[in-house]
């Protein structure tokens, strides 16, 4: 079967420089401890923290997470191709049996108890079928302008249409009969 639409996906650089960053805090913290004699207790568990964070915010970030950094979501008519978070091979679901949520991520920022503000941070897709569950992020698309080209297609998909890709959606409507009429309106107001 020939593929229906394509999206392009990428594991945001953000994600790369904020781990990249504390697991350099980590390996700064390791050198100084092993360069001492007598090494403080603060700076085992300031490394030991340090390697937690960075082990616990690779893992629980998988959903920003596309496999060989670059990737594609492909949709087909009998099956939705979706990159895996470590394998470049993608993760296939049916569309008989795939189940399908999309939520929006909300992050509140606090100080203290006092709220600052809510912010929208794209939505979550979550699929499921055949054994097989991936979330993923809207934010790891190459262009956020597909994201909602790309939740229009999951619909479509869902209920048994064709997707119709990023350029079928950005056309512009087809003209009606009302367009003409405010047309001929206008044009005898000048």
């Amino acid at each position: 079967m020939s593929e229906q639409a394509r999206y392009q996906v990428r594991t945001p650089i953000a994600l790369w420089m904020v781990n990249g960053a504390v697991t350099a805090l980590c390996l700064i913290v390791v050198g100084l401890m092993f360069s001492e004699q007598n090494v403080p207790g603060v700076f085992v568990l300031l490394a030991l923290a340090l390697c937690s964070v960075a082990v616990a915010f690779w893992f629980g970030m998988s959903a920003y997470r596309v496999g060989g950094g670059r990737n594609l979501i492909r949709f087909y008519a009998d099956r939705l191709e979706v990159p895996a978070v470590r394998e470049r091979q993608p993760l296939v679901f049916a569309r008989a049996d795939l189940q399908l949520r999309v939520r929006d991520v909300v992050v509140k920022y606090r100080l203290a108890l006092t709220s600052l503000a809510t912010v929208k941070r794209g939505k979550l897709i979550e699929l499921s079928g055949g054994g097989v569950t991936r979330k993923l992020s809207t934010l790891v698309l190459h262009d956020r302008a597909d994201e909602p080209a790309l939740i229009a297609d999951l619909q479509r998909f869902m209920a048994g249409q064709p997707a119709l890709g990023r350029a079928a959606h950005d056309a512009p409507a087809p003209r009606t009969e009302y367009d003409d009429r405010i047309d001929r309106e206008l044009a005898q107001l000048e």
